[in-house]
């Protein structure tokens, strides 16, 4: 039973029953004065049950206005995060890895859309190998969720496409990667053929791989957001005497997280989009994270995590100047070369890349980048 109703049930049975004494007093006793308090009673007996009524509609209000509030921010957390991982898909096997992030679409979608929504992404699974293919589904279902969250058709899926390109990578359109000499094709080894039976030429690389199969080092793809900037930063050298692979954030966190995670002797390859490819390979030897706090910025240097310093230090860090321009923060990595450009006979772009600005390159991504950092390094750096 609702609770102003019986609220208004006890109000009323209170007044019949005080209007009842009220009346068989007056009648018997002609006194005016049980009657007058009772009237005055019933008055504020009445003003307390409107009272009632509007503050318990209001309060459901408020409470619907706050679960609508809940709910479109859980909503909006589990769109970012579907298209976040979704984009970072580049085959079958990642796609795979996302279905728990699908699943929770279902809970939060609009019934009108579930079904077109359901043949997107089983389009994007076909396709996730294919790049025109797969970012043309990925915007399709980017749009598809945007609009329903924001209630708003204005952007079209190809501005979509564009802006996640210019993001992740760069379409290969035009063939620029680089061909690959023959003598360097030939000798390529699948990793599955050789897991018994690995070498390298360069003992440096010899070393790397065991390492990192023992698991002492992590090995790191980064995405140089200017490649310009970036080339000119490796040039020069921070308070440490390394360099700095930087990045920076509004807003977001989760690049600047996972670059906490690169730990000192780690491997960092170098990746330009545009056609460069991997430029080179370097060592971490630790991390730098600058972010507005008060008046200063906030200044985290390996395990110092609670240094203030103001913008003119905390500018040094900043190789493309983002901290003027309200950046949440920028994070760097401090690297020393093991191999650069100039040591390269070519870069290497492989077809399938990492689309994320900082990830793991994993088992069969590491493998490949080093053979081909193997072949394609001069005779000069070899010896």
């Amino acid at each position: 039973m609702n609770k102003v109703f019986k609220y208004m049930l006890i109000v009323f049975i209170t007044i019949f029953v005080l209007v009842a004494i009220a009346s068989y007093f007056n009648y018997r006793y002609d006194n005016a004065v049980g009657p007058n308090l009772i009237t005055a009673f019933v008055g504020v007996a009445v003003s307390a049950l409107v009272t009632l009524v509007l503050l318990n509609g209001q309060t459901k209000d408020e409470e619907e206005k706050d679960k609508n509030i809940q709910l479109f921010q859980y909503k909006q957390q589990c769109y970012t995060d579907f298209i976040r991982k979704m984009w970072a898909c580049k085959s079958l096997n990642d796609f795979n890895k996302i279905e728990e992030s699908m699943r929770s679409l279902i809970f939060v979608v609009n019934k009108d859309i579930l079904s077109e929504l359901a043949g997107l992404l089983k389009q994007a699974k076909e396709d996730c190998e294919t790049y025109d293919n797969a970012t043309s589904k990925y915007a399709a279902i980017t749009k598809l969720l945007r609009d329903d969250l924001l209630n708003d058709t204005g952007v079209d899926a190809v501005s979509i496409k564009d802006v996640f390109n210019a993001c992740y990578y760069e379409a290969d359109k035009n063939d620029v990667r680089p061909k690959v000499n023959e003598d360097i094709q030939e000798q390529h080894v699948s990793i599955e053929d050789n897991n018994n039976n690995i070498s390298f030429n360069n003992n440096a690389l010899q070393t790397i791989w065991e390492e990192y199969e023992k698991g002492n080092v992590q090995c790191w793809h980064f995405n140089a957001w200017a490649p310009e900037t970036q080339s000119k930063s490796l040039e020069e050298r921070d308070d440490t005497g390394n360099a700095l692979l930087s990045l920076f954030e509004y807003g977001e966190d989760w690049r600047t997280q996972r670059l906490r995670q690169v730990n000192k002797g780690d491997i960092v390859f170098l990746f330009y989009r545009g056609g460069s490819g991997y430029v080179g390979m370097y060592r971490a030897t630790g991390t730098v994270v600058v972010s507005p706090k008060g008046e200063g910025y906030l200044l985290e240097v390996n395990d110092i995590k609670d240094k203030i310093v103001p913008l003119e230090e905390a500018e040094q860090y900043d190789i493309y100047g983002e901290l003027r321009g309200g950046a949440t923060s920028v994070a760097s990595i401090r690297v020393e070369p093991e191999i650069t450009e100039a040591d390269m006979k070519q870069t290497y772009n492989p077809i399938n890349v990492i689309r994320q600005t900082i990830a793991h390159t994993g088992e069969d991504n590491t493998w490949e980048l080093l053979h081909y950092f193997d072949k394609m390094t001069t005779k000069k750096h070899n010896n």
